[in-house]
């Protein structure tokens, strides 16, 4: 497993925040390069070992299991997404450092299935012409059950990945981009304000 080394050349911030931005931006724009899909508990645990790494003492670094409603561009329909993982930074600011989630319009982020049922109910009328797994809803909470087991075992620094070859390599490239970071202001807002939210935890 790679891990992050940056100790011998000098990072131009030691903002916790600057720094981490930075890093995150740099875990977008590998999936954005790479058109990496279906990697959330990777880019969950990337995101919360590089929070550990730098030891940011203001961050929970806490990762949720969550269900993911909205406007899939690149599918031209609403989906529902019955498993994604987000990070917790600080109070109600939250991350989703998965760059694919970012083709999503009008995202709601649900927090457990008795919201979602609630959330069904309220749209029922619409939800039936939508895609994903709002008629197998046995399905649809082993898949969440799952996920949430996944974001327990990372908080409990248990190791999580589906793919360590991608893992290490975002890593790699995590490290290759802050050593080669030389301006502060350097960060590209434009992908990472889209990744970053308020969200009321229940």
């Amino acid at each position: 497993m790679s891990k992050l080394v940056v100790n011998s050349n000098p990072l131009p911030s030691s903002q916790p925040e600057v720094i981490m931005a930075k890093a995150l931006e740099l875990i977008l724009k590998y999936q954005k390069k790479h058109n990496i899909k279906n990697r959330c508990v990777d880019n969950a645990q990337i995101f919360h070992d590089l929070m550990k790494e730098f030891n940011f003492k203001k961050c929970k670094c806490k990762v949720k299991a969550i269900i993911c409603f909205g406007y899939d561009l690149q599918m031209g329909d609403y989906i529902f997404n019955m498993g994604h993982l987000i990070v917790n930074l600080i109070d109600d600011l939250w991350v989703d450092p998965s760059y694919e989630f970012q083709m999503i319009q009008d995202k709601i982020y649900i927090q457990n299935i008795n919201d979602f049922a609630d959330f069904q109910k309220r749209h029922t009328d619409s939800s039936t012409k939508m895609k994903g797994p709002l008629n197998s809803k046995k399905k649809a909470i082993k898949r969440f059950l799952a996920i949430h087991s996944i974001s327990n075992d990372i908080n409990n620094n248990k190791f999580c990945t589906t793919n360590l070859d991608y893992y290490n390599s975002v890593i790699n490239y995590v490290q290759s981009g802050l050593i080669n970071w030389k301006d502060p202001s350097n960060i590209d807002k434009t992908i990472t304000s889209k990744a970053v939210f308020e969200f009321k935890k229940n």
